[in-house]
């Protein structure tokens, strides 16, 4: 039941992806993002991806932590975000005709980054595709078989 729930939240968005160009300001500006899950075992390239797989489970201590996460897109291009008790800048950009986003200038409030804290900075670091829409935006590497996962608050 919980897994199903799962595949919902991560499906249910993606049915109202039109083939035009998407608004990047609508999506990416629309507000503080919170990370949902990370998911594993995607098809990026599926109209409804029902074989990612969330890497924690609703009960861990893990989850818990990796929600406390946020950033925030401006719609100047500069990013902010919270991990914990430590904050990040950095600058974003999007293109909408190949859904293509760049990340960059990270820059990270402490030098003493480690663990979870570390693992989100570095996704972010290599993100290289989006899609979703103003309630729900997953991130992916060039390989595209995995993604973060945000949701507002």
């Amino acid at each position: 039941m919980k897994r199903l729930i799962y595949l919902i939240l991560v499906a249910f968005p993606l049915m109202f992806c039109g083939c035009q160009d998407d608004d990047v300001f609508e999506i990416f500006a629309s507000g503080q993002w919170r990370v949902v899950n990370y998911y594993v075992e995607a098809d990026w390239n599926a109209t409804y991806d029902n074989h990612a797989k969330a890497l924690y489970t609703p009960t861990s201590d893990e989850l818990r932590n990796l929600q406390d996460f946020t950033i925030t897109f401006n719609e100047d291009g500069s990013l902010t975000g919270y991990l914990d008790n430590q904050s990040f800048t950095g600058r974003w950009s999007a293109n909408p005709k190949d859904r293509s986003v760049s990340i960059t200038q990270l820059s990270v409030s402490s030098a003493n980054l480690s663990g979870m804290r570390r693992d989100f900075i570095q996704k972010l670091e290599n993100v290289r595709y989006y899609r979703g829409d103003s309630r729900t935006l997953q991130l992916a590497p060039e390989s595209r078989n995995n993604f973060v996962q945000f949701t507002h608050y």
